[in-house]
């Protein structure tokens, strides 16, 4: 449910309308921006899979906010991380506004590209 003309958040997504359309802000991207962020995603999966593949399977959980990705994930229980113990270590989450993440995704698309 989106919120309705005036409202300042919406019930499943933060998303704000006016006259019916959605309004672009903080949450919401244009079409080009999304198929920016569409590609980088997929660029990032591919290289992800990759080093999968090359051998590298670290366990190198994120973290933010106190939490870890550990929470969520279904292979806890056989894992064995422990941040308490020598070498191992999580992610730190780099919080970062919305024209930061993209000024870095055309960086990255510009090197991709020899720009």
């Amino acid at each position: 449910m989106l919120a309705g003309d005036g409202e300042d958040a919406a019930d499943f997504l933060p998303v704000r309308t006016s006259e019916g359309k959605i309004r672009l802000g903080e949450n919401t991207v244009d079409a080009g921006r999304f198929f920016k962020l569409q590609a980088y995603a997929k660029e990032k999966l591919r290289e992800a899979g990759e080093a999968i593949l090359g051998g590298n399977v670290r366990v190198l959980p994120l973290e933010e906010d106190g939490h870890t990705s550990c929470e969520y994930c279904p292979y806890r229980d056989v894992c064995a991380f422990d941040a308490n113990l020598t070498g191992y270590k999580v992610r730190r989450n780099k919080k970062q506004k919305a024209e930061e993440v993209f000024a870095e995704i055309d960086r990255a698309a510009g090197e991709e590209t020899g720009r």
